[in-house]
């Protein structure tokens, strides 16, 4: 029924699938398992059309299809459930799923399609009237795969059918899963958790790094020597109970800056830079590693000056604009700002945050984040000029432009992003999390939002309260939210208890901004604070921000006393159970 022919495929520069072959045959279940990142989202979305291979083919019944729009592909009798779920947040449930009977005309009369839909889901009858806000995840998780039934399709594609569901509502998917296999339809199924695949598939794929690894029955994979649960799933390696994480950037050592003054005298050349930069990640994740965090970063040291600064430079339809104050001491008036004379693009390859990412996994095989800046760090120097109606605009076609750099860091592997925006007193909380979503939009990983003060040369920029942002803030998809209590003495920790709302914190426990050493027993008599506001499975520790405008010794001293101050609130609570 379906066959995938030795596909390649790539997204911007970075080749995303290699040689990548499966078949679905007539009422089969096939299952594709890998960790996030491996190439699971990018081969179903090449099947249904989104991306173009540049090598190879996809058949349906006999026809090529990798050259059709995914309408017309639809329309043959493909149904897709993605992963964010896709539904019609503005539509009641019974509006999504009628509406994928007018995708695909004919065969069974729409009244039948709909009420099938409703029989494999029967909890979605209940909630016929509300739209899409008022569900839960599972409960859209069910719709998008109902509405994709309603299409009346010969194939299905499930991408993460399971993917952060509340236990409670897993039986209730499995079971509707297993109700369309028993119709006879073929189904394709991504998964990266192993124990979710259905024990009656016909075939399973085990994909790595846009390869397949493993062709064979569900029992053949697990003798197979090389293919185990854990390459399938790393993210199921257990973190410690109040894992330490790094907010980004780190100290650089002191030939970092040499090199970069160096390079800007023309004494050092493209290939001095990118040594250095070599140098400088390997060290950095060296130190990370020595001090004992648990998930950590490149520490930011490719990006030349300041955040985005770097990125400035590379990015099409802006041009600097005179700096009115350059004489006296360092403000935040004195850095570069920019007007828009074009439409803001990047270059061909992107701007760089993959290649970031790529340099990172070469240099450790620990838990990783990377980090991105958002719509609002991006555009908040820009000014709209006549191009963009507004500095809204502006903002808007950044969380376009970082949508596509996080498509990118996904199919390279990456499991957890940060976004990194300023609480600019200026923007509400709704607003700020309808620009994240945008920019975060069919991003199916672990996503972080920092909301940063502001600290180059180790001073704020906005007003330091959460308080505005909240709870408006929590409409934003984030799932941990990285946030600055040291600095301000643990000030509004009342806030998380208020509207935590189930969600994980990245607590900042560490003083970037303080130029006085945190000890081990400073860092857990914070942690102790925390703990009083949010339930340790859902904490992780981290500093307030970056490092990056800290000297390298101490911010080696800060981490040390990051890591021995939750190893020792982690002894005292399992001394504890």
């Amino acid at each position: 029924m379906l066959t995938v022919d030795a596909v390649d495929v790539f997204i911007q520069a970075s080749h995303i699938l290699r040689s990548v072959s499966l078949s679905v045959g007539p009422r089969e279940v096939v299952c594709l398992v890998g960790r996030n990142g491996a190439g699971k989202t990018t081969t179903l979305r090449t099947i249904m059309g989104y991306l173009r291979p540049r090598a190879g083919g996809v058949e349906f019944r006999g026809q090529s299809i990798h050259g059709r729009r995914t309408h017309e592909i639809a329309q043959l009798g493909v149904g897709w459930a993605p992963e964010d779920s896709g539904i019609f947040a503005d539509l009641t449930v019974a509006e999504n799923i009628e509406i994928a009977t007018w995708t695909r005309p004919g065969g069974r009369p729409a009244a039948e399609r709909i009420e099938l839909a409703y029989r494999v889901f029967p909890m979605l009858r209940r909630y016929a009237g509300r739209k899409g806000p008022e569900l839960s995840g599972g409960e859209r998780k069910m719709l998008s795969i109902a509405r994709a039934l309603a299409l009346d399709p010969d194939l299905l594609l499930l991408d993460e059918p399971f993917e952060g569901l509340a236990p409670a509502i897993i039986p209730a998917v499995s079971e509707g899963i297993a109700a369309i296999t028993e119709l006879g339809r073929s189904i394709l199924i991504a998964e990266s958790n192993i124990h979710h695949v259905p024990e009656d598939i016909r075939r399973l794929y085990v994909i790595e790094r846009g390869a397949i690894l493993f062709a064979g029955g569900l029992q053949d994979a697990w003798r197979e020597r090389g293919v185990t649960p854990a390459r399938w799933r790393p993210d199921t390696m257990t973190l410690p109970l109040i894992p330490t994480a790094v907010v980004g950037s780190h100290g650089k050592p002191g030939w970092w800056f040499a090199g970069v003054k160096a390079y800007e005298r023309g004494e050092f050349g493209p290939a001095d830079l990118e040594e250095m930069f070599d140098d400088a990640v390997h060290a950095a994740v060296r130190d990370m590693e020595t001090t004992g965090i648990d998930i950590i970063t490149d520490g930011e040291v490719r990006r030349l000056d300041g955040y985005v600064d770097s990125y400035y430079a590379i990015i099409k339809g802006i041009e600097p604009v005179t700096v009115r104050r350059k004489a006296g001491p360092w403000g935040y008036d004195q850095q570069t700002r920019y007007e828009a004379i074009g439409r803001i693009e990047t270059p061909p390859g992107g701007l760089g945050i993959v290649k970031e990412f790529e340099s990172l996994k070469a240099h450790t095989t620990q838990h990783t984040k990377a980090t991105c800046a958002g719509p609002l760090t991006f555009g908040s120097r820009i000014h709209p000029g006549k191009v963009y109606k507004g500095v809204v605009d502006v903002a808007e076609r950044f969380a376009e432009v970082i949508n596509q750099e996080l498509r990118a860091l996904v199919a390279a592997g990456a499991e957890f992003i940060q976004i990194d925006e300023p609480a600019r007193g200026n923007v509400s909380g709704e607003e700020m999390a309808r620009l994240f979503n945008l920019a975060t939009d069919g991003i199916g990983v672990r996503l972080g939002y920092h909301i940063c003060f502001g600290n180059r040369f180790g001073r704020s920029r906005f007003q330091r309260t959460y308080e505005p942002y909240f709870p408006g803030i929590l409409k934003s998809r984030a799932h941990q939210f990285v946030l600055e209590f040291a600095s301000r003495e643990m000030a509004e920790l009342d806030l998380w208890k208020t509207h935590g709302d189930g969600r994980e914190l990245g607590a900042g426990v560490v003083d970037v901004k303080g130029f006085a050493q945190d000890t081990t027993e400073d860092v857990a008599k914070r942690i102790r604070r925390v703990l009083t506001v949010c339930p340790a499975e859902k904490l992780t520790v981290n500093p307030d921000c970056g490092f990056g405008w800290s000297p390298r010794y101490m911010c080696n001293q800060k981490l040390a006393a990051l890591a021995g101050g939750a190893a020792l609130v982690r002894k005292e609570l399992q001394g504890r159970r």
